[in-house]
Parts: structure tokens; C-alpha cells; sequence
């Protein structure tokens, strides 16, 4: 069994896979102020049974948060007697990167696009919806060309919350109207609604700017928030997936492009 490990802003995004798939998935909150002995304990509350098999045999970790990953060795150490192997510059991953600046390419950005170009072909939209709301294109010659940065849904309802008198913070519900008629679900309206409409101009706009429809794809932990994005397919374990292929691709013996 390979663990995939997704350390993102907001969280921990885990996966137990075999060669093909990932067959678990589990998440806990990022906390930079944990060490690896909590870390360690945390993981073990959700794979128990797999230390108790003793059946991982690699991990693999995307991270945004370098603060964190040496605690993320020291619990993996301590867990299975196994190194990280982190997603970086160097690692084959069958991806052409064509951006102005290669190396600033975020390791989860780089996972969703080798995901995506695997399970969907090329020319692909992937619409990540996590701390940030990220839009990635691949393009038909199978290199990630750019895309856009957002702030994400949480973000965005915490910095309006946080910055304007007399709002407090409101959990992300899905209203089902455009007019807000209390302050609750005019902001959950223009987060979540507004997000929508960004993500489907966006869209058309990008598509338009390449020349040719793309395939679109929704991820990402706070997917599930906009389940109505205009011709999307949601694929919520893509980054998972990803992390398993460039684990395949750079896993000793073998000799992969």
C-alpha cells in the first residue's frame, strides 16, 4: 500500500492507495503549531489497522506548508519506518511545465495537473477549490501553460467577517436563491454564488483564449460546496491520484518517462 499525504493551508488530505487506486481517504485539520509525535498520533487513529498489517510500504507527500514537514517526517518515521518522499523539483512526473517561472509551481498544482492529464487527456480545466481557489489549464500538447489564483470560499467569508463591524463568521451553506434576505445568506450567496460565476466566466474565457474547449474539472476540499458549476465533472480524490502516478514514476527499479 502507498500513503499519499496532500499537506495543504487548511488541511491534511490522506489517501490509501494499492497500485491502481486510492481505496481510503481521510482528512484532519492543518495545525503548524503540532508536533510529530501529534501528528503521529493523529495518523494513527485513522490507519491503525494498516500499521497493525504493517502493509505501507511508501509515502509520498505533497506540501504548501514547509513549516510542517518535518513533522510529517518525524510521525511517518515513527509510524513506518519510512522517509517522505516530497513532491519537488526533480522528481519525473511526464508534465511539461510552460509558465514564465517553472520551479514557483506549486507541488499540489502540479499533482492535480498529472492526475488530470492521466485520467482525462489533454486539454483539461481543473478548478481547484481548497485554501485557495486555484484554475489550472493543460493544454493538448500536455504542458500546464498558467491559470488564475483566488482567494477561496473560507478565506473569503473569514476576511469579510474579520474586516467588517458587526458580521460575524458564517458557515459555507449552499442557498438556493440569488437575493439574500439576511446578512447570513446575502454572505453565503455572494461567496459561494459569486465563486460559481467566477469559476464559469473564467471558464469561457480561458477556453476562448486557447482556441478550443477544454475538459473541466472540479476538486478540491471545498468542491463539494459548488456541486452546480456548469459543465464540470467532480473528482474530488484527483490530487490523490496524482501523488500516486509521480510516486510510480519515481519509485526505485522502476524507469518511467
Amino acid at each position: 500500500m502507498i500513503l499519499t499525504l496532500d499537506l495543504g493551508n487548511t488541511n491534511l488530505f490522506i489517501g490509501v492507495c494499492d497500485d491502481k487506486r486510492v481505496l481510503e481517504t481521510y482528512r484532519t485539520s492543518t495545525d503548524p503549531k503540532k508536533s510529530g509525535d501529534e501528528y503521529a498520533f493523529i495518523l494513527q487513529s485513522m490507519l491503525e489497522t494498516h500499521i497493525q498489517k504493517g502493509d505501507i510500504s511508501a509515502v509520498i507527500c505533497s506540501s504548501v506548508v514547509p513549516s510542517l514537514n518535518n513533522a510529517l517526517k518525524l510521525a511517518v518515521r515513527k509510524l513506518f519506518n519510512l522517509e517522505v518522499m516530497f513532491v519537488k523539483t526533480g522528481l519525473k512526473t511526464g508534465l511539461a511545465i510552460r509558465i514564465d517561472n517553472p520551479n514557483e509551481t506549486g507541488a499540489d498544482l502540479v499533482c492535480d495537473c498529472v492526475g488530470a492529464l492521466a485520467k482525462y487527456g489533454p486539454g483539461v480545466l481543473i478548478a481547484d477549490l481548497g485554501t485557495a481557489t486555484k484554475m489550472l489549464v493543460v493544454d493538448k500538447n500536455k504542458a500546464f501553460i498558467g491559470g488564475i489564483i483566488s482567494a477561496g470560499l473560507k478565506i473569503s467569508i473569514e476576511a469579510l467577517a474579520g474586516k467588517t463591524a458587526n458580521l460575524s463568521e458564517t458557515a459555507l451553506e449552499v442557498p438556493n436563491k440569488i437575493i439574500g434576505t439576511n446578512t447570513i445568506d446575502c454572505i453565503n450567496i455572494g461567496t459561494i454564488k459569486g465563486s460559481k460565476l467566477m469559476i464559469e466566466g473564467f471558464a469561457q474565457e480561458m477556453e476562448r483564449e486557447i482556441g478550443y474547449p477544454l475538459k473541466r474539472i472540479a476538486t478540491g476540499g471545498f468542491s463539494h460546496v459548488l456541486t452546480d458549476l456548469k459543465d464540470f465533472t467532480y473528482d474530488e480524490n484527483l490530487i490523490l491520484e496524482g501523488l500516486l502516478l509521480i510516486y510510480q514514476k519515481n519509485r526505485k527499479g522502476d524507469n518511467h518517462d
